[in-house]
């Protein structure tokens, strides 16, 4: 960790802060994951706190010179958070405002329609994270928090009902899976994140069932070729159900993307005690560990975005919380995304996809 971060940031040192070259390198929160490493590494703190400075100077810029009108999957107010409480730098905590209402599908104005498809479940956790970011700022309440967290959970049946279908003329994925139930297991893992930092916030009674109801289904349904670690993509004709094969029976794991994942488990673990779930987080650990590819800086953020909260999960005893019994319910189809859509939101196909 300390040596390829060390590697990524003096990389980024020899940018010029405004150019997307620099900007690229920060993805996946970049300062936050810096910061955090400062924290997990004392002797190295001060190297690895200017290390988050660096980050900062890419990705601050680039959302204030927007106003923070940014694309869905730019939306980092993670490390921007972090640098205001640890250094009182005002501009951080506007930035995570700017990020908040004016980040893409984050705006009061966009309509209900646009974020109620398990598609874009990333531009709803990142936006539901920054509404969280701004109001431990001290923000006030935002009515459109609720509407999003209340999609949120909807987007889990979504998934684990085989509901979700990549649209006919996507730019994402396969040709194949077009108009077919469409499975990005590290999407789930990514509103799972997002699900426990509001439930650490302001505790819903909701959300442990459905974090469980991602991490089940992810370990059951999602597994690469001869591996325990998720695909990175995959499909299914649809109708879609667990039985039916999978478009690309072949698909090896996603290594890349364990640590996105793993957390999962070390959160259930902790909420139940239940080895399974310790397990198979260790299992997706260990193969993060020794196989993900992290040469490159995005690569690099993406493996350590959430996995000291795996560390710290999984190293404490187990405190079992109590799961509101939620009863399962058959969902229609989700509607697709409206044609009244920009076509600029319509696709979340980032520059440098993960895997």
């Amino acid at each position: 960790m300390a040596t390829y971060g060390k590697k990524h940031c003096d990389f980024l040192g020899t940018l010029v802060p405004t150019t997307d070259p620099a900007l690229a390198a920060t993805y996946y929160n970049g300062e936050g994951v810096h910061w955090n490493i400062s924290d997990s590494i004392p002797a190295q703190a001060a190297y690895f706190a200017e290390c988050a400075q660096v980050n900062e100077r890419a990705y601050r810029d680039y959302v204030v010179r927007n106003n923070g009108s940014v694309p869905g999957y730019w939306i980092f107010s993670g490390g921007l958070y972090q640098d205001f409480k640890r250094t009182g730098d005002t501009v951080s905590k506007d930035a995570v405002h700017m990020l908040a209402t004016n980040g893409s599908y984050c705006a009061d104005t966009t309509p209900e329609s646009w974020t109620a498809n398990a598609t874009r479940s990333r531009e709803v956790s990142y936006c539901l994270t920054a509404y969280v970011n701004d109001e431990r700022l001290g923000v006030a309440h935002r009515a459109r928090a609720d509407l999003l967290l209340n999609q949120a959970l909807a987007m889990v049946p979504q998934w684990t009902q085989w509901q979700v279908i990549l649209p006919l003329g996507s730019t994402e994925g396969p040709p194949e899976c077009q108009g077919n139930y469409y499975l990005q297991p590290f999407m789930m893992a990514l509103l799972a994140d997002t699900l426990r930092q509001v439930h650490a916030f302001k505790p819903d009674s909701r959300i442990p069932p459905a974090i469980k109801e991602i991490g089940d289904f992810i370990k059951a349904n999602s597994k690469g070729l001869n591996s325990q670690t998720p695909f990175y993509e995959n499909c299914k004709t649809s109708p879609a159900s667990a039985s039916a094969p999978w478009i690309f029976p072949t698909k090896g794991p996603a290594p890349d993307l364990a640590l996105l994942i793993a957390p999962v488990y070390a959160w259930l673990w902790n909420a139940t005690g239940d080895v399974q779930y310790r397990d198979y987080g260790d299992a997706l650990w260990s193969d993060g560990v020794k196989n993900a590819y992290i040469e490159q800086p995005k690569q690099f953020n993406q493996n350590y975005f959430w996995s000291f909260e795996y560390v710290k999960w999984r190293s404490a005893a187990p405190a079992p919380i109590t799961f509101a019994k939620v009863p399962k319910k058959a969902i229609t189809k989700p509607a697709p995304l409206p044609k009244d859509m920009p076509a600029k939101m319509k696709s979340t196909l980032q520059p440098f996809p993960e895997k």
